[in-house]
């Protein structure tokens, strides 16, 4: 029934064209985020295992094939090798770009909730502290894997058990990022105060739903044979653009299950 209710919702607030606006900004912030995130693990390691850490992340968050991952991070990479640091212009681009996508899902949480949209001053302000919220998050989930492994290769020849824990870190430390990340902005995107117990179990199952939607685009891209070779990097950018909106339309789907639990809504 919540799933039916929700996806009515969807449909008055027209989340369809929310998560094409959602896809639009997500994308154009991505190539900024990464050399901001960059920039600023660099400042604690060398860039060349900072780039390696950050690309890795983001890749591991999108469900694209070996090819497709080069036709898209490679020029990243080699972009920053040349150009060290965000600068000011990535970091202006980085927070319009952010600042948007955020106000987007912002916005789209007030409607489903049937609220008062935030005023011209609220808006950016609670989008920049729900930014700086995901880049916390995103750092940490950097971080762990990272740390991971490198105690696993310093007491993997004496203690064969730590090459373990790092590989169950790799799994399952992606997917409590992306569960703590959607359940906080269920939480603090509305303008009403929300119990945890009222998005908890929608973000689990967007969270669980994103993650098997994951396996099996990745599996589709595997069944196009030659599509890389065909379209180069602009089938790349058209793999990417298509699962941020699916992701997106998710998303947003998630808010209106959250809505539909308590009841209100349009």
């Amino acid at each position: 029934m919540t799933i039916l209710n929700g996806q009515k919702k969807f449909s008055d607030i027209d989340g369809a064209h929310r998560a094409a606006a959602f896809a639009y900004y997500t994308f154009f912030s991505l190539f900024p985020l990464i050399i901001l995130f960059t920039s600023i693990i660099s400042t604690f390691i060398d860039q060349t295992n900072a780039r390696r850490i950050v690309i890795g992340f983001v890749a591991s968050l999108l469900p694209v094939t070996t090819d497709v991952r080069h036709e898209i991070f490679k020029p990243i990479a080699d972009f920053m090798k040349v150009h060290t640091g965000a600068g000011i212009a990535a970091t202006i681009v980085v927070i319009w770009s952010a600042i948007n996508f955020i106000q987007i899902l912002t916005h789209t949480a007030s409607r489903a909730w049937d609220e008062k949209v935030y005023d011209w001053l609220e808006l950016p302000l609670k989008s920049l502290g729900m930014l700086v919220i995901v880049i916390v998050i995103a750092l940490a989930g950097m971080t762990v894997p990272a740390v991971s492994r490198l105690v696993s290769a310093a007491f993997f020849k004496v203690h064969t058990h730590m090459f373990t824990i790092y590989k169950i870190a790799s799994i399952t430390v992606p997917f409590f990022v992306m569960f703590l990340g959607i359940s906080i902005f269920y939480k603090i995107a509305p303008r009403r105060k929300i119990k945890y117990s009222e998005v908890f179990l929608p973000a689990l199952f967007i969270t669980i739903l994103l993650s098997l939607c994951q396996e099996l685009f990745l599996l589709y891209l595997n069944s196009l044979t030659g599509f890389t070779v065909a379209y180069g990097v602009v089938g790349g950018i058209m793999t990417l653009m298509l699962w941020i909106y699916i992701a997106g339309y998710m998303l947003i789907f998630g808010v209106c299950m959250c809505a539909a639990d308590s009841g209100t809504g349009p």
